[in-house]
């Protein structure tokens, strides 16, 4: 059987509505960055001249703009102008290196691209688009456009744009491929903003602190505009994680709301930078992409007076479920019920589907999923089926209660003589040790047809007495199965994440296969 979130969400037909919206707040503060302050009439001036320059140029239906841009008004700029002219948005890394990024621009033939000028000058001439837009072209932004809001801060005009246009290509990091577009039309990116404005509860009295990159699902669809839809105001980020948090909350106004890594709550709250900073003001403390250890769950909670609420998703559907966790400590994996527009299910390696408590696929159903990847029919094949439910990649269970338990990526799974290990199992059992602070387990091929298990541990500073390789050995002997318990165990002082700041386990093995140590240590 499937589950369904409860309740029912109110869909929206075209994104814009939300544009309606956001251009309705005034003079209220939109976007802070830099020390510097943006009213939602201002951002809607800048989006409507922006807007106008894409029509003139000839940007349209079938001639996307493509951005590579750092967190920034900019971004959200680009993104709003291309939506209110109706022109699809190519979603590039601005951390890409340059073949990624020729490969992204040979995939898809843009008809122009907004970069700095440190990535322009990195891009081959043969890759350029015909139209290049720098940076610094924003600077000089006029006021007023014949596009612009009027007094009452409604827009004058609306190009007729259909609900299932392309929206928005966004290009996934491409760290253990080619990086692969996935489309998204207007209409589900509308939904997705509107459910997620639904359920993490955005009002206008928000204040979000937006450090994660809004080139991704997490950045601009999850924390951005849903916050722009409300009327609350956003303050943007491009500092260090560590010097981001210590500077957003020694400074006015009060943070209410941030949503970020696991790993990176995770390192921000074992730092001593993070106490006696304001953090107790927020009302809610949001991370998705990994699981949140108990440990950080008290520490957080010592620090903040909140739990960390858990999400999970993916680029291709937005949010999936969530677990609001005021009142508890999640087990590792929990990630809570589905959301109400939201349907998932788990099924076998044939497709078979399954009872509740067994482990196999978890497959998704929703008003936000994506059309598919560009220019790889196969591929979407595979991932979309044409009953609208979309394998994840994932593996998990569903408990008696309809929670969603997340056991790792099918890819991260580790098979040892047949038998199927997800990491998450072990890394919880070795994070039981009070004197462990962080662990990351995965298999790695000796060469010779077999896989070991190796586990990745950071300790806890201060902790005595520390604990030794052999006494972890020995607690994972005791609650784990002979097959799972790791082969090896080593202890680190930091672990390799990708920029969306989850853990690349894939350079943990290379690092343990050519024994690059030192740059664990």
């Amino acid at each position: 059987m499937s589950y369904r979130g409860p309740g029912s969400l109110q869909q929206m037909d075209d994104l814009s509505e939300l544009l309606i919206q956001i251009a309705s707040h005034g003079h209220r503060v939109a976007i802070v960055h830099d020390g510097e302050s943006l009213s939602y009439i201002g951002l809607m001036h800048k989006v409507s001249f922006f807007a106008e320059h894409l029509l003139t140029n000839g940007f349209g239906e079938t001639r996307p703009l493509a951005t590579a841009l750092p967190n920034g008004n900019e971004q959200v700029i680009v993104h709003l102008g291309a939506f209110l002219a109706g022109v699809p948005l190519i979603r590039l890394r601005p951390t890409a290196t340059p073949p990624q990024l020729h490969h992204c621009l040979k995939t898809i033939q843009t008809h122009g691209l907004i970069a700095s000028d440190e990535i322009l000058e990195s891009i081959d001439e043969e890759y350029h688009p015909e139209i290049l837009i720098r940076l610094d072209w924003f600077d000089n932004l006029a006021r007023t456009s014949s596009l612009s809001p009027d007094g009452e801060g409604k827009m004058a005009s609306f190009p007729k744009v259909s609900e299932n246009q392309i929206a928005c290509v966004t290009f996934t990091s491409g760290t253990t491929a080619r990086p692969k577009g996935v489309i998204h039309s207007r209409r589900a990116v509308a939904n997705a903003i509107k459910r997620t404005i639904d359920i993490l509860e955005y009002s206008p009295d928000d204040v979000v602190f937006v450090r994660t990159a809004l080139y991704a699902q997490i950045g601009m669809i999850v924390q951005a505009l849903p916050a722009l839809v409300v009327g609350a105001m956003v303050e943007l980020s491009t500092l260090d994680p560590v010097g981001a948090y210590r500077n957003a909350f020694r400074t006015e106004p009060k943070k209410t709301l941030l949503f970020d890594a696991p790993s990176i709550l995770s390192d921000l709250m074992r730092t001593q930078e993070v106490t006696g900073i304001g953090m107790d003001r927020l009302r809610a403390i949001w991370a998705g992409g990994d699981f949140i250890t108990p440990r950080i769950q008290a520490r957080t909670f010592a620090i903040s007076g909140r739990y960390i609420s858990v999400a999970y998703g993916m680029t291709e559907v937005g949010l999936i479920s969530v677990l609001h966790s005021d009142n508890e400590h999640p087990e590792g994996g929990l990630v809570g019920f589905p959301l109400p527009d939201t349907e998932i299910r788990i099924v076998d390696d044939y497709g078979k589907i399954l009872a509740c408590n067994q482990k196999g696929h978890i497959q998704v159903k929703t008003s936000s999923s994506f059309d598919g990847y560009w220019n790889l029919p196969d591929l979407t094949k595979s991932v979309l089926g044409p009953d609208g439910w979309i394998s994840t990649g994932d593996i998990g269970k569903i408990d008696d209660t309809g929670k969603l338990h997340l056991l790792g990526r099918h890819k991260e799974m580790i098979v040892i003589n047949g038998f199927k290990v997800a990491p998450i199992e072990v890394e919880t059992v070795l994070l039981s040790h009070p004197g462990v602070q962080h662990s990351v387990v995965v298999g790695t091929d000796t060469g010779e047809g077999k896989v070991k298990i190796e586990a990745f541990v950071i300790l806890r500073e201060g902790f005595e007495p520390c604990p030794s390789r052999e006494d972890l050995l020995e607690l994972a002997s005791e609650r784990l199965e002979k097959f799972m318990v790791p082969s090896e165990v080593y202890f680190v002082r930091r672990l390799p994440y990708f920029p969306t700041g989850k853990i690349d386990r894939e350079r943990l093995m290379m690092i343990s296969l050519a024994g690059l140590w030192e740059e664990l240590l």
